[in-house]
């Protein structure tokens, strides 16, 4: 198991792919530093790890402030707390320069690192991300109910923005484990995560961002919808290109 102390903060990170130690396959081989969405962890990315077992490329792997083996240092931070943490565990992790990937929020962290850090960034690629998520009052509303009730009163609806319904019918035992994942997630950690994204925006940012991006959308998200997407990220980002995938 691998931590690395970052500013206030404890970061649990893995390697998959080279020898993950610094040694000769390790060094010739890109690096991709992979962030998780809102109430998962790092284990999501183990099916995309497996697909690329082989692969000329490591995969960094981190949990972000207050989910997985992370800690949280406290309940007030920001977007650019991720960003610094994930430039410390650069540094730990003896990685210079990487391409950046996400979902979600892993995703915003990825695209605010890459305006703030270029020199540092490859490329990106980002999934289901948006320089902004919903409104304060949005947030407001999904803290309260967490607060009161726990993550398992917005469980149902979390699954049904995150997976078509075909696939919720289809592959429903998968969404059982995907719905004990996010039940799981610490509590503390999922709030102060909702209460740092109530107040982010990073649409100034974006014009900075100087390197190939792939921005990849599902043609049936409620949300990151492949319109939001194309008006709000590519056409902002010089070197952005849209990928939609239907199923």
């Amino acid at each position: 198991m691998r931590m690395a102390k970052v500013g206030g903060a404890w970061i649990h990170y893995e390697w998959r792919g080279g020898d993950g130690g610094g040694g000769a396959r390790s060094a010739k081989a890109p690096v991709l530093v992979l962030a998780h969405a809102l109430g998962t962890d790092l284990r999501i990315w183990e099916p995309l790890a497996e697909a690329l077992l082989g692969a000329p490329v490591r995969l960094l792997l981190w949990d972000i402030r207050g989910h997985g083996l992370s800690s949280l240092p406290g309940p007030g931070f920001a977007i650019e707390d991720h960003v610094a943490d994930l430039s410390g565990l650069m540094d730990r992790a003896g990685v210079g320069r990487a391409i950046l990937g996400g979902v979600s929020i892993g995703g915003m962290i990825a695209l605010a690192a890459a305006a703030r850090h270029p020199e540092r960034v490859a490329g990106i690629v980002t999934m289901a991300s948006l320089p902004r998520f919903g409104s304060p009052e949005s947030w407001d509303e999904r803290i309260r109910l967490v607060e009161e009730r726990g993550l398992e009163s917005i469980a149902d609806e979390t699954m049904a923005r995150w997976f078509a319904a075909t696939t919720r019918t289809c592959r429903g035992d998968e969404i059982v484990g995907w719905r004990s994942l996010f039940t799981r997630s610490p509590r503390d950690g999922y709030l102060a995560n909702c209460r740092a994204l109530a107040r982010a925006d990073i649409g100034d940012d974006l014009a900075r961002i100087a390197v190939l991006t792939l921005l990849i959308a599902g043609a049936e998200d409620p949300t990151c919808t492949p319109a939001a997407m194309s008006a709000r990220l590519a056409s902002q980002i010089e070197r952005a290109r849209l990928e939609t995938v239907e199923r």
